[in-house]
This record gives structure tokens, C-alpha cells and sequence, in this order.
């Protein structure tokens, strides 16, 4: 009978011990998430301010460049796209300077450059929300980890970026 008993107890302890370590990985696989999750996040606000920034740019050297007898709505609007394709399509394009037209072409490479690491990020982003969905659904069955989880996601994407 002890014998039974003695086993009886090191299964509950290594059956602890296991749970303990599967606690402890799980806990340790969200950690990891939320930082890489963090990271993403960071780099496509780091993108859309390179893209506002670079279209700011863009604007800045058009509005010195432009004709002063442009119309000053077409002007505007010529302006305010933030794509070099469009810009082409106006008829008063043809008589814009070289330098206008030298810039939308190197515009053109960076901004190539610039939407394929977008959607890289945008791509991983996808990644990371089906990744969340996979962790929720692992801890269904654990109401309070689930919610420790979700307020740990909350303030991580509430920390500002570096």
C-alpha cells in the first residue's frame, strides 16, 4: 500500500512539474509574440510616416516648382495627390519643368520600394492577428489567463515605439 501511495504522489508531482512547464512555455510563447507583435506595429507607423514625410516632401518641392499662372485649383489638386501616375495624367503635365518631372521619377523607385515593404509588414501583421486568434482559442478554457493575455496585448500595443 505505501508503495502504490508513493507512486500515486511522484505521478501528481511530475504531472504538476509538467503543467507548471507548459505554463511556463505558453507564457513564454506570448512574450515572445507581444514583442514581434510590438515590432510590426512600430514599423508600419515608422512606414506611414516615412510615406507622409517623403509625399510632404514631394508637395513642398512641386509647390516651389509649379508655374506661379497654373490655375490655383489644379494646382492644388496636383498637389495633394500622392501618386506620381495620377500627376501624369493631367494634361499641364507635359509642361511641367524636368526637375518636377526628375523628381516623380525617382519618387516612382522609392515609392515602389517604400509599398512593398508595406505590404511585407502588412502581410506579417496578418500573420500576427491569425497567431492571437490561435492563442485565444488555446486559452478557452482558462478565463483568467485568457483575459491576462488580452490586457497584456492591449498594453503592449499601447507602449509608445522607439
Amino acid at each position: 500500500m505505501n508503495i502504490a501511495k508513493y507512486l500515486l504522489g511522484i505521478l501528481v508531482l511530475i504531472s504538476i512539474l509538467v503543467a507548471c512547464k507548459q505554463n511556463n512555455t505558453s507564457s513564454a510563447n506570448q512574450g515572445d509574440y507581444l514583442l514581434r507583435l510590438k515590432k510590426y506595429h512600430c514599423e508600419e507607423k515608422a512606414l506611414t510616416m516615412e510615406s507622409d514625410s517623403l509625399w510632404n516632401e514631394v508637395a513642398d518641392h512641386m509647390d516651389k516648382l509649379l508655374p506661379a499662372k497654373m490655375d490655383p485649383a489644379v494646382r492644388k489638386r496636383i498637389i495633394d495627390i500622392k501618386n506620381t501616375e495620377i500627376i501624369r495624367t493631367f494634361k499641364i503635365y507635359h509642361t511641367f519643368p524636368d526637375t518636377i518631372k526628375h523628381i516623380l521619377v525617382q519618387i516612382d523607385e522609392y515609392d515602389a520600394k517604400l509599398v512593398r515593404r508595406i505590404s511585407m509588414n502588412d502581410k506579417m501583421l496578418d500573420s500576427m492577428e491569425r497567431e492571437k486568434l490561435h492563442i485565444m482559442s488555446s486559452l478557452e478554457d482558462n478565463q483568467s489567463a485568457k483575459e491576462a493575455f488580452e490586457k497584456s496585448y492591449t498594453e503592449k500595443l499601447s507602449e509608445p515605439c522607439n
